[in-house]
């Protein structure tokens, strides 16, 4: 079963330790120059922190605050560019120039733009909120000159996917049905709506939700992440899990307001499934990290399914030197979706179901259906925070069988206000 469908990015971002360049076919290279990564990590906190507290709250989102939020929160993006270049306004105006060119050139072309970044220093960048400034139509016009609503971006992390590189194909096994291992922390209200959707969906096959409904009474988060062929019992599986869902707090494991600066930079944060009381329940992203390293030395070769980890911070969590991005690349996954900060947990359902209801027609790719998973969720919910997720990995992963194939052009079912 091949994979005929490719992404060609219209212009790639290298991101190194101390630099980032912007690369465009038959062009001169735009080269940045960055903080190191202390500072590079200060920055990003304190923009992260920002967008955090401006975002809105609340089902549906009344559209002039989503309008103000964007247009906000890519002030606040230019402003961390500012400082992460240290300074280099000439330069950051041509690379932002770029940028905007080539989403004005799109908009004429009726089709979004493709665009690669590749990050090599392992440091997180907002590159996803850069657009034109002042646009102040509408919410639809702000988020349409922000290249996350107008590009088809995907990420790429060499360092953690290089040693699972020859093993990865480009597709997920949906024949019947697509095998989707669930994770959750049945605190949080959204998890039900996901459950729900999950169980009912005629194309997904749930497994789980663990690990309430764990044999052993553990989280065995791991030892499923290393094994998708293992089964909830521990029984062989036909075929290993097509894709992982996880939702769940994702919180620092010192205290913000009393900890040390000694302290903050050996932090690291927590993943809970359960209550405080339920131990049992939680793992730190450190000994998940690890946990995963010494199974993998040990597994066979095995296709790693899609990871959706919808819990707060996975790309970047503020003062912790570890992201739970990093750790599932490190696993050989073929995708992760992750968030960038905090998101409110009913808006983070309602992106993962618009994901997998556009992935599930098998005719686009994980970058395209997350891309129209944020125009739905703002046509129908006026909520921007679709922003605040990236897709990393194989840019080419799709859903085989294709079930149902589109005849327009993304960009004009979003303009016309639906995901469709």
């Amino acid at each position: 079963m091949g994979n005929d469908k490719r992404l060609v990015p219209d212009f790639r971002i290298d991101q190194y330790e101390g630099r980032a360049t912007i690369i465009r076919p038959d062009r001169r290279p735009v080269e940045l120059l960055l903080q190191d990564a202390a500072n590079l990590r200060s920055i990003v906190t304190r923009y992260a922190l920002q967008v955090e507290k401006a975002r809105p709250l609340g089902l549906p989102v009344p559209k002039d605050a989503a309008q103000n939020f964007l247009s906000f929160a890519k002030r606040l993006a230019y402003g961390c560019f500012v400082d992460a270049t240290r300074g280099q306004y000439k330069i950051l105006r041509d690379a932002l120039d770029i940028v905007t060119t080539e989403m004005s050139k799109a908009m004429v072309r009726g089709k979004p733009m493709c665009v690669e970044i590749t990050d090599n220093s392992g440091e997180y960048l907002p590159w996803e909120w850069l657009g034109v400034l002042d646009r102040g139509e509408d919410h639809i016009s702000e988020a349409l000159s922000t290249l996350g609503f107008a590009a088809i971006v995907y990420r790429r992390a060499p360092q953690e996917e290089a040693s699972h590189e020859g093993m990865a194909a480009d597709y997920l096994d949906a024949e019947p049905r697509l095998p989707v291992l669930f994770f959750r922390n049945p605190e949080l209200y959204g998890t039900r709506n996901e459950q729900r959707f999950f169980r009912y969906n005629k194309y997904i096959e749930l497994l789980g939700p663990l690990p309430e409904h764990s044999p052993d009474g553990q989280l065995d988060l791991a030892e499923h992440l290393v094994d998708p062929s293992g089964g909830i019992s521990g029984t062989s599986r036909d075929r290993p899990d097509q894709a992982v869902h996880i939702s769940c707090h994702h919180e620092e494991k010192v205290d913000l307001k009393t900890a040390s600066a000694f302290s903050l930079l050996q932090s690291e944060s927590l993943l809970k499934f359960g209550r405080d009381d339920e131990p049992n329940f939680e793992i730190s992203l450190s000994n998940l990290g690890f946990d995963l390293t010494v199974a993998n030395i040990r597994r066979e070769s095995v296709q790693m399914p899609l990871i959706f980890f919808n819990a707060c911070r996975g790309s970047f969590y503020p003062f912790t030197t570890e992201s739970a991005m990093r750790v599932l690349l490190r696993n050989g996954n073929r995708g992760v979706i992750s968030t960038a900060v905090n998101v409110p947990d009913d808006a983070a359902a309602e992106l993962g179901r618009f994901f997998y209801e556009r992935l599930l027609d098998g005719d686009c790719t994980a970058p395209e259906a997350l891309l129209h998973a944020r125009w739905a969720l703002l046509h129908g919910r006026a909520c921007p925070l679709g922003l605040l997720y990236s897709y990393y990995g194989i840019p080419d992963l799709r859903v085989l069988p294709v079930r149902c194939v589109h005849g327009e052009n993304p960009i004009v079912n979003m303009l016309n206000g639906g995901s469709r």
